[in-house]
């Protein structure tokens, strides 16, 4: 005679482990698309110094009139997701599959990773570049930090960890900790260790980012927050219990957003790359 098992599921769902955004409270939040999908961001033209005259009507030179650039910020990404939990399914399931669990899983594994990635890209698109490197190394992995900053430091940008983050890969984080001259997470005062941060170095506030956030052959972003911006537009969720067609729970959410880099501050981001 056979004996039957029956199946059980368990009430707790085993999401996956999750990083929360390593870019968030880093990025300029000066602009906003408030009833629009563009924004145009004017950058007025400075003018030269000229001596002074002690005679005549011009004294100050002769007036011009203030010119500008403009750059326009338009909106492309609108993103959303659609998931039902049948009453059936979930029933036989033990309703294991609460829609609080649910929702939390969705945005922690495919939202917040989408638009961190989707940031690094753009930003990782910069052409400003710090040396490229042959092999990353132990020995050279803090030249390239050292590079980033001076380069901040010429085009004016004050380096200090409240403004400037060093995206890093796990690579590159891996020979930091092999190197003498890196502090890592524990000379942090309890106030800066958030989601990624793994030390500080040469007025950076260092995070780890996982492989698969950067383009092939990036190891590192640099950024001032002037320099580049995150926007989530609209983030909205929508729960519906019995909605017409469905017997138990449908959840509905759509992000839309996108990054930029602003042009006025473009030096305000530089990124390191194998050669």
């Amino acid at each position: 005679m056979a004996v039957n098992l029956a199946t059980k599921y368990e009430k707790q769902l085993a999401t996956v482990q999750t990083l929360g955004s390593l870019i968030a409270g880093r990025t300029n939040t000066q602009y906003n698309w408030d009833g629009t999908q563009s924004i145009n961001v004017l950058t007025p033209t400075t003018q030269a110094l000229v001596d002074y005259t002690r005679s005549g009507s011009n004294r100050y030179g002769t007036p011009t009139e203030l010119q500008d650039t403009k750059q326009t910020l338009t909106l492309t990404k609108d993103k959303a997701f659609s998931i039902t939990v049948d009453k059936g399914n979930n029933s036989d399931q033990q309703h294991a599959k609460q829609r609080g669990v649910v929702v939390k899983a969705q945005i922690e594994e495919q939202v917040v990773p989408y638009w961190d990635k989707n940031a690094f890209t753009v930003w990782g698109a910069s052409t400003n570049t710090c040396t490229a490197v042959a092999t990353l190394d132990k020995d050279n992995v803090m030249d390239i930090i050292i590079e980033a900053r001076k380069k901040l430091v010429d085009q004016k940008f004050p380096v200090n960890i409240q403004d400037c983050t060093a995206y890093v890969t796990t690579d590159m984080y891996a020979f930091l900790l092999k190197n003498p001259l890196f502090m890592g997470i524990e000379t942090l005062a309890k106030d800066m260790i958030t989601k990624g941060v793994v030390g500080k170095s040469q007025g950076f506030l260092i995070k780890e980012v996982p492989s698969g956030y950067f383009g092939t052959g990036i190891h590192a972003i640099f950024t001032h927050r002037k320099a580049v911006i995150a926007v989530d537009k609209l983030k909205e969720l929508h729960m519906h219990t019995n909605p017409p067609g469905i017997n138990g729970d449908l959840i509905e959410g759509r992000y839309y957003g996108d990054a930029f880099i602003l042009t006025a501050y473009d030096k305000g981001v530089v990124v390191s790359k194998n050669a």
